[in-house]
């Protein structure tokens, strides 16, 4: 029985996802540590719910948060402009709405 629409969603994906078998995707990762942190439930629930082992889901638990590889990506390539970025976004941010750079002045 669905209560919230996250909890569609959490089935939509559980639906979606194709992974080899034995290996654990980031996204199931994911719908451990929030199930166990945000809504509160145990490990046997969620191993029940998930249909992965108990080991599996105290390993994600433990495991702590996962990165996404984004974030190091694009900063490899700003290389040295990242602190000039981080200056200017943070003056930005304490501008006034009408005082504020645009997307395109900050890339140039």
């Amino acid at each position: 029985m669905l209560t919230t629409p996250a909890d569609a969603i959490v089935l939509l994906s559980v639906a979606t996802e194709v992974a080899e078998p034995g290996m654990m995707t980031v996204e199931t990762i994911g719908r451990i540590r929030r199930e166990h942190f945000v809504k509160g439930k145990g490990i046997r629930r969620i191993a029940e719910n998930l249909k992965v082992l108990r080991q599996t889901v105290r390993k994600a638990i433990a495991a702590g948060g996962t990165e996404s590889r984004e974030t190091h990506e694009g900063l490899a390539q700003l290389g040295a402009f990242v602190a000039r970025l981080e200056e200017l976004l943070t003056a930005n941010a304490e501008r006034s709405r009408r005082e504020r750079l645009i997307w395109r002045q900050v890339f140039e």
